[in-house]
This record gives structure tokens, sequence and C-alpha cells, in this order.
């Protein structure tokens, strides 16, 4: 991650990254009371493109994780395919066995997989595809911080050259993911830990994210209530609450300050904080041009039906200089003339710099990697709106997953 990134540009990274939340967390966070999460709202297609960007996955539970004499059994394709009437994500999904599964011909292209029957599926089978392969139905629960998929059933289409893939029993654990301690690089080095809590519908994911203190027990998935809906091109909805916010604008500064580019010059970001101002956002923090070595206070206000920056503004720290003596307090009222001096000069660059601009084209595109079990996930987006409610930062996206790693092991 550039770590001279502008600020506006770090809160899409925060809100793309939990998009994986619900199957690429490790760890098992307790949260503060009190602490709100962030949620999201995932449509099928990129569930589908998350999910396949964390396969192969070699399943410890079958014949040839241990066993010499089996090759590997390996989940190779997953579709998501709704929600079952207790709640559970339904997911259509391919096993092999043999080899890595990479490369191998699709079984499950496009969204009709989840139509017919595991029967009717299998008569579409052409017999090189079908060689050491079975077909499966699959149920994701969630509970406690894990994530658990199960076999509802299945049915093994061919004998590959090295055996056959035995069959499978049904209600077995093929693969369990916690859903916790996500380990985001920040600025400072020390990693942001993010935790998801997933919520299956019938055409999305939903996905209660925490920035996590340990403290409380395990969160109330997100449910339908308070998710911005789907529109558009986008394909991810989030609402994110200024509690929230503030909480990882605490996070991304608590190690040192945010550098951002001004001009020529390089200004250090810190104490920073969001409040609502009426209809708009405001945020407030302290400024340190590297050329000039003041600190000054900085406010930016965004409002708008899509965000715009509408005003910036810079002040010099006053100090009190009546009860000094007379050379201290020449040297105090030098120096509040000096921040006065930067606070004119910063105001004005940042001014000529952010106002009017929209919040969203000021962020960009975004583009960034993290590890999820032995392998690397790219995630990338732009958001297509963003807006502010009663308290709460809600945005729509366009997001899609990059390349990914080496084949993944669900024992990790």
């Amino acid at each position: 991650m550039n770590t001279e990134q502008p600020i506006l540009k770090q809160a899409p990274t925060l809100c793309a990254v939990a998009l994986a939340a619900s199957l690429a967390f490790s760890g098992g966070p307790v949260l503060a009371a009190g602490n709100q999460p962030a949620r999201l709202r995932v449509a099928v297609a990129l569930v589908d493109e998350v999910v396949q960007s964390l396969l192969p996955v070699i399943l410890a539970e079958l014949p040839g994780r241990a066993d010499p004499g089996h090759p590997a059994t390996i989940l190779t394709e997953m579709r998501y395919c709704g929600v079952s009437e207790k709640g559970a994500g339904r997911f259509r999904a391919v096993l092999r066995q043999g080899g890595t599964g990479v490369g191998a011909p699709v079984f499950l292209p496009g969204r009709d997989v989840c139509r017919p029957s595991l029967n009717d599926l299998a008569k579409r089978a052409e017999p090189k595809i079908a060689e050491g392969v079975a077909i499966a139905d699959l149920e994701a629960t969630w509970k406690s911080w894990e994530l658990k998929v199960v076999l509802l059933r299945s049915i093994v289409l061919g004998s590959p050259r090295s055996g056959r893939i035995p069959e499978l029993e049904a209600s077995r654990v093929l693969w369990t993911v916690t859903t916790s301690d996500l380990r985001i690089a920040s600025i400072g080095g020390e990693p942001i830990l993010v935790h998801g809590a997933p919520w299956f519908a019938p055409a999305t994911i939903e996905i209660a994210v925490f920035l996590g203190e340990r403290a409380s027990a395990t969160p109330v998935p997100a449910g339908r209530k308070g998710v911005t809906a789907l529109a558009g091109e986008a394909n991810l909805a989030a609402d994110v609450p200024l509690s929230f916010v503030n909480q990882a604008l605490r996070q991304l500064t608590a190690p040192q300050p945010l550098a951002i580019p001004v001009d020529s010059d390089t200004v250090d970001l810190d104490k920073l904080s969001a409040t609502q101002e009426g209809t708009g956002l405001t945020i407030r923090g302290d400024a340190s041009p590297r050329s000039m070595r003041e600190t000054v206070h900085v406010t930016v206000f965004v409002d708008g039906e899509d965000l715009r920056v509408s005003s910036v503004r810079a002040e010099g720290q006053g100090d009190d200089c009546a009860g000094l003596g007379a050379v201290a307090r020449m040297a105090c009222n030098l120096r509040g003339s000096a921040r006065g001096v930067v606070a004119e000069a910063l105001g004005a660059a940042l001014t000529q710099r952010f106002q009017g601009q929209l919040v969203r084209e000021l962020a960009g595109q975004q583009a960034f990697r993290f590890a999820v079990g032995g392998q690397t996930l790219e995630v990338r987006g732009d958001w297509l709106h963003l807006g502010f409610g009663t308290g709460s930062l809600s945005g729509l996206a366009r997001v899609g997953t990059g390349g990914s790693g080496n084949e993944h092991d669900s024992t990790r």
C-alpha cells in the first residue's frame, strides 16, 4: 500500500476489503460493547467471483489428504444459489480428484447452474469433463465466528484414470472458515483487524463488518434492515456509521500521522475525526506541512446528494502569551504569526485542490492485496455513489477481484 496515499483513498480500501469477510478471515475476536459495524450487501455475481478467487481448496476430511493411496479431493468450483428456509446459504459445487483443479474445464458456467436438479446437471456433462468429477449441493451456516460448509447431496460422474471419487456422505463438513481477524496493512505498520458476520439472502450476502477491539461476544449478523439497496452497475452497497469511521481514523493515524501530497509538498494529518453537521459531514484534524514544520487545524465539510467537498478551512493554533516575559512573549507571538501564515497558505492550497470535488472521484480506483490462508487475494473497485444520512455514510461501488496466489488448503 502506498504510504503517501491521501486519506480519501483509504476509506474505499476498508470497505472493499470487507466484501471478502465472510470467507476470508482467520482468528476469533471478542468485540467491545457498542462497537457498531459497517454493513455490506454483496451481489450474487460478486459473491461467486470472490469465492472462486479462494479456490481450489484441498478438502481435508475426504480421502487423499492423509492417505497416499488416494489422490486428493479438491473443491474447484462453487456458485451461490440463495438461502434455505432456515437461513443457510445454498451453493452448487464441483469436486475433482487428483491434480490441483487449476486449468480444468469449467463445469458450472453462468447463473443457470442453480436451476436444474443435480441429476439433470449430470446428464449435461461431456465424458471428458466428467472424468474424476463429482457435483454437489452444499449448505453454509455461520455461528460463533465460524462459517461451516456442509455437503447436502452429491453425484459422482465418472471414473478418473487414477481411481474413483468415493460416494460422499451427506451432512459431512467439507470446509470450515473462521470469519475474524482479517489483517489489513496500515500506514503505521500495525495491521488493522476486521471481523465479519455474514447473513444469507435470496439474491445477496449481507455482512456486518467490525473493527476489532476485544471485549464482548458474537454479534448478530447484518440482516435486512438499514442496508443500502443495490442499484445500476453496483455490486456492493455499504452503510458505515460515524462511530466506525472514527474508529478507522484513529487506527489509521495512531502509529503515525497520515501523509497526503498537496502540490509539491507533503502534509501530515493527525487527530482526525468526523462529525455530522446538519445534512453534511465535517472532518477535523491537525495538519503539518513538512516544508514549514508548523501545525494548524484543518476543517473539511462535505455534503450533497452525492458527497462533494463544499469548503476547506485551515486555522493557526493560538498560544496564550499573556503571562510570559517580554522576550518569551515576543517568541510566542512570532510562533502564532507563523502558524497564521502557514494556515493561510495551506488553506488556499487545500481549497484549490479539493473544493467542489466529488469525494468518490477524489478516492479514485483502489487495488490492494491481502493474505488469505496461504494465498494472496487482490480486490479492486470504484465508488459509483457516496451519500450521508443520519449518522451514517452510504455508498454504492463496482468491485472485482484480481489474481490470487497458490492453492489453498482447507486445514489452514
